[in-house]
């Protein structure tokens, strides 16, 4: 259950890095990173008001993980599309390492996806 709420801290805490999508492009582009931002933020919301509530976190996490796919697969930009997908694999496993490791790849896949819209 820790483990799970310090997945979900850092996924909040990740989702600030990945928001500045401010400098998509073309329209289709521009409408998913816009579609990205706001579920991102969504997300953060919805676990802050979820609490301690491991139920009610998982649920958020992995409907934030269906969301995103979703938007991928409305994309026809294969780096945008990359970069998405990318955002939304959640880490390998609850344990510490894990959730480490991931920590640290999701501020270089928010970056991509910063890149990915412009």
């Amino acid at each position: 259950m820790r483990a799970l709420l310090t997945r979900s801290r850092l996924l909040v805490a990740g989702a600030a890095l990945a928001i500045p999508l401010a400098g998509c492009g073309a329209a289709e582009k521009a409408s998913a990173c816009v579609e990205v931002t706001k579920v991102m933020n969504d997300m953060g919301t919805a676990m802050s008001s979820a609490g301690a509530d491991v139920k009610e976190l998982e649920k958020i996490l992995k409907d934030t993980e269906a969301k995103l796919a979703d938007i991928a697969k409305k994309t026809d930009d294969a780096e945008l599309k990359k970069a998405i997908e990318e955002l939304g694999k959640p880490p390998k496993s609850d344990s510490p390492e894990a959730i480490t490791a991931w920590a640290g790849e999701f501020s270089q896949k928010g970056e991509k996806l910063a890149q990915a819209c412009t």
